[in-house]
């Protein structure tokens, strides 16, 4: 009997899975596995980890509290922590409410809730005929025989229906996605429920209700659904009108879930007992609360003068002490206010990905707790057959290796059975590229079109975002302004030395001064990008180069030239470092990072032909050829404008149920775990791998802009080869570059990355001894330019797809800042020495051999 060949362990299942990985580990919003596995925590477990994991303040925390007593029965002996906890709790609801009393789960503190609204009547009167209660269909309060009875959760409900309390009505929730009429407003919508509630208290008898019970934003069931304005106000007016109390259940929505500390305070209606739980302690302690306002604590004090309820490990030492700890990080770091701002950025960003999708019914939530809703037809709101079981594969495949995300799964928004949703509800420390990271893996797990209806979809293995066309414009334009910017250079270089009678170390300073501000912007790519998003990125840098291209036209002294280079660097830098650190982390595609790279090449290509073009049979000055840069850069600027307005301009028209927070302070620091404070770039120079990509990003931006720059000044001075030949030789460099990149994707799988680049660099060493050494041929010379370009054009993205494979995305974005950073001083310093070898042996441009 006692050798039974699974395990003992019993959570649901009672058939054994063997294939279930265990977890191993955990830090920040990753899970490692046993099978080698790193999940990304995109749902904190239930919405439970909301400072991540592994926060070392929180360990120490309880480690301490072990030091002193791990346990003492709450009714012989209170202890410190509990006492300070309930401190906290009362003052963070500026008073509302007076007392709190520590439980050990969300569950037990509603059958608690549920015990002290009949208490509170019978302390006034024993024979009080308030013992009903009421609740909302579509709501979720627990797995115990009284939260179970007070939910409405069917599935979970229905084998013990017949033990359930008989005492629980239900009224309908605030659901305006399924349930607003078209004729309604939400003024008339609140009415309605309104009206609801009323006839319910009549129905039941107004004296014989003790409460009505509500979640402030539903959760599980609902899935992240947020009272809309005036409901709570309403639901309020009818339980005064009545005598009853109003309890909110904010065991999943509450302590800074959607961005304020506790979800009424957006609405300024307080509750007579509220609940709180999942957020409380983070998941470093199992516990929950319960807050009470002075009316109850009154009543209790009128009567016997205690709440009759005990629990063995009520007000445990250690759930308190971990509790009281995540509390002081969560206000410390302004978490609350990071919740709020991310959780729109995550809204934002959920609705630009997905919400084109033909079965996505809504999209919808509040601070960092929002879900996706699945519609069989989108426009009748028809949903899915419940035998599909839909949100439950989409977890699944979700789990699997080269998906690797954990999305929360959820039945019944339409009627309690039916309807799909996978609720987000990531920790309260992330930054937008952590943002991003989410609605970019959640969108890959996700099969297109119909694929959703068969009972074996198979998402896509690279899944491109489903986003606007002025979307895909502005990133496809910005990689050709920014391989434009640095191609016009190696035209200009010739230009600039006859404009300014400069020779070829003076002149080599218009390489230099573009990659300075490159490297700045690039060092400063984790900062940039965490405060504007990649859109905001796109804004700024599309800015600078048309500042930077008008302030060119009006050929300033030299030295002002140097620093209008230098912002027009600036915003090279933060395009390019932010898009490959978003490409690499969120895709890891070769084929992706090779094309977008490539129109970076043709960007490189067209400049300097055209600009001889425009210079030499056109007659143009030189600094008249960026009127027509910064004309192509009002462009990419419009397109990125239009990006932004689509992607952000529209909104449902329930939209108003998830209104914001009203609690506001600084802006906080990301939490790792092992501190506070976050410094990625700090930690990525730890990892011996960004040191190897960033050397090797040195040598190559120098060798890369080096050929790109000189070929054209090199062939018409030393040379005698006439401008329109030049330009067209620097066109085949930079055309065999961008060709390069287009068949990286196809090379890939033939060959494993270290092979690919030793036949790369091998292939860049031959053609460039072949170019500048051998060769005097022009058209032998053009094939070997060509092919040079051809060789070394795949080496950069691919060093970026080498960073994603190596380093943790919390440090990617940092990471590629660095490597983009010490290339462009690559990228500078080596046309510098070149400029300078040139002058040693004689060689100037006005004195062209």
């Amino acid at each position: 009997m006692g050798s039974l060949p699974e395990p003992a362990y019993l959570y649901k299942n009672v058939v054994h899975d063997p294939t279930v990985p265990y977890v191993q580990s955990a830090e920040g919003m990753y899970i490692h596995l046993d099978n080698g596995q790193r999940i990304l925590d995109a749902t904190c477990g239930a919405a439970v980890s909301a400072i991540g994991h592994d926060v070392d303040r929180v360990k120490q925390a309880i480690i301490s509290q072990l030091d002193q007593v791990e346990y003492s029965h709450p009714g012989f002996f209170p202890n410190a922590p509990a006492m300070q906890l309930a401190d906290m709790l009362v003052e963070s609801t500026g008073g509302k409410m007076s007392r709190a009393c520590i439980l050990g789960s969300g569950s037990e503190a509603v059958d608690a809730a549920m015990k002290l609204s009949h208490q509170y009547f019978a302390e006034e009167n024993p024979d009080t005929r308030r013992t009903k209660f009421i609740s909302r269909r579509g709501s979720w309060h627990g797995c115990t025989l009284g939260s179970l009875s007070l939910g409405d959760f069917k599935p979970r409900k229905a084998r013990f229906k017949s033990i359930l309390h008989p005492n629980v009505t239900h009224v309908s929730a605030c659901d305006p996605y399924h349930a607003l009429k078209d004729n309604e407003d939400l003024e008339m919508y609140v009415a309605r429920l309104k009206q609801e509630l009323d006839e319910e208290f009549q129905r039941q008898g107004p004296d014989t209700v003790c409460a009505f019970f509500l979640e402030p934003v539903a959760g599980t069931a609902l899935g992240c659904v947020a009272a809309v304005p005036g409901y709570l106000k309403a639901m309020r007016e009818v339980c005064d009108r009545y005598g009853a109390l109003l309890v909110f259940d904010e065991i999943m929505c509450g302590m800074g879930r959607t961005g304020a500390i506790h979800a009424w305070q957006v609405d300024g209606v307080v509750p007579d007992i509220q609940l709180v739980g999942k957020g409380l302690a983070a998941g470093y302690g199992t516990i929950s609360a319960l807050l009470v306002s002075d009316r109850v604590v009154s009543g209790l004090k009128q009567g016997g003068g205690y709440f009759v309820h005990g629990q063995t490990y009520q007000s445990h030492p250690l759930g308190c002490a971990a509790a009281v700890e995540v509390q002081r990080i969560v206000k410390e770091y302004n978490l609350v206010d990071n919740c709020r701002k991310m959780g729109e950025y995550l809204g934002m960003e959920l609705k630009l990905h997905l919400g084109d999708h033909p079965h996505v019914g809504d999209i919808r939530g509040r601070g960092l707790f929002w879900a996706v809703e699945f519609m069989e037809d989108k426009d009748s709101k028809t949903p899915f057959d419940s035998n599909l079981t839909l949100s439950k594969r989409l977890q699944t495949k979700g789990l699997e290796k080269g998906y690797d995300i954990c999305l929360f799964a959820a039945t019944g928004a339409v009627d309690g059975w039916n309807g799909d949703h996978f609720l987000l509800a990531p920790p309260y420390t992330v930054g937008k590229q952590d943002v991003d990271e989410i609605t970019i893996a959640s969108n890959q797990s996700l099969p297109a079109g119909d694929d959703l209806r068969s009972t074996d979809f198979q998402p896509e293995k690279w899944n491109e975002p489903r986003t606007n066309v002025w979307r895909i414009l502005a990133t496809f334009y910005s990689f050709i302004i920014v391989g434009a910017n640095d191609g016009a250079y190696g035209a200009m270089i010739h230009y600039l030395g006859e404009y300014y009678k400069a020779d070829y170390t003076t002149v080599s300073l218009v390489f230099l001064s573009p990659f300075i501000g490159y490297a700045i912007a690039a060092l400063g790519n984790n900062w940039i990008h965490d405060r504007f998003g990649q859109r905001g990125i796109a804004l700024i840098g599309s800015g600078l180069h048309i500042i930077s291209y008008l302030a060119a036209t009006s050929h300033p002294a030299y030295p002002v030239l140097i620093a209008v280079f230098i912002v027009s660097g600036l915003g090279n830098g933060i395009l390019d470092a932010s898009w490959n650190a978003w490409i690499g982390a969120m895709h890891n595609s070769s084929q992706l990072m090779g094309i977008l790279h490539a129109f970076y090449g043709l960007g490189a290509a067209l400049a300097p032909i055209t600009a001889t073009y425009l210079i030499t049979d056109c007659d143009w000055e030189w600094y008249e050829f960026y009127y027509a840069m910064a004309i192509v850069a009002g462009i990419e600027f419009l397109t990125s404008v239009a990006a932004f307005w689509s992607s952000t301009g529209s909104k449902s028209k329930d939209s108003d149920a998830c209104t914001e927070g009203t609690l506001s302070s600084d802006s906080s620091d990301n939490l790792m775990s092992s501190t506070p404070t976050r410094k990625p770039t700090l930690e990525s120079l730890r990892i011996p791998s960004t040191w190897v990509i960033s050397l090797f990003l040195f040598i190559y931006v120098g060798a890369e802009v080096t050929v790109g720059g000189w070929v054209f000044t090199f062939l018409v001075d030393l040379r005698n080869v006439p401008l329109s030949t030049a330009g067209f030789v620097s066109f085949s460099y930079w055309g065999g570059l961008t060709v390069g990149r287009v068949c990286l994707g196809f090379l890939t799988p033939f060959f494993n990355r270290q092979r690919l680049a030793v036949l790369l660099y091998l292939g860049c060493c031959i053609f460039l001894h072949i170019t500048f050494c051998i060769v005097h041929d022009l058209r032998l010379l053009v094939l070997s330019v060509t092919l040079l370009g051809f060789f070394l054009g795949p080496l950069y993205p691919e060093a970026v797809i080498a960073q994603a494979k190596l380093l943790p995305k919390s440090l990617h974005v940092a990471a590629v800042g660095f490597a983009c950073a010490l290339g462009s001083a690559g990228g500078s310093v080596f046309p510098f020495i070149t400029g300078a070898i040139a002058k040693g042996y004689g060689i100037n441009v006005l004195q062209p051999i």
